[in-house]
């Protein structure tokens, strides 16, 4: 009878994945998670995601250490949603989202955001764009 009561706390981690690859990802569910430390060079130390779930929404953390290049962003991990057909800006009247933020730590500036890219041509890729809009959600500066 425990062995029921304990697998379900224990599946969770079980199936958890982390990668601290510069450009490590996961995919599932219609999502892509991705560690992006496009400018570690800027500094020293390490940036890893881990994907708790990716069904039926997305559940991740990001764990990081960072020191120098102070006035340099290190990495922008992020949850993509893969949709499948292309929209204009004008006709999105919405992206409800629900998200939790924490942080431990000090010495920290980050934020959340949603990073949309356009085109003017509708068959684009789907990771850039001509055009990028950027909505900050969240924003944290903390110095101790």
């Amino acid at each position: 009878m425990k062995f029921l009561h304990i697998l379900p706390a224990i599946l969770p981690a079980a199936l958890a994945q982390t990668t601290c690859d510069q450009w490590g990802q996961f995919f599932g569910n219609g999502f892509s998670l991705s560690n992006n430390l496009w400018g570690r060079d800027a500094g020293t130390g390490f940036g890893c995601i881990t994907q708790v779930s990716l069904s039926p929404a997305a559940s991740w953390h990001a764990d990081w250490q960072w020191s120098g290049g102070q006035d340099n962003v290190k990495a922008y991990p992020n949850v993509q949603i893969d949709i499948p057909t292309k929209r204009l800006v004008s006709n999105i009247g919405g992206m409800p989202t629900t998200a939790s933020w924490s942080y431990t730590g000090s010495n920290l500036r980050a934020n959340v955001a949603y990073d949309l890219f356009t085109a003017s041509n509708p068959n684009h890729v789907t990771y850039s764009g001509d055009y990028e809009l950027m909505i900050w959600q969240v924003t944290e500066a903390i110095y101790c």
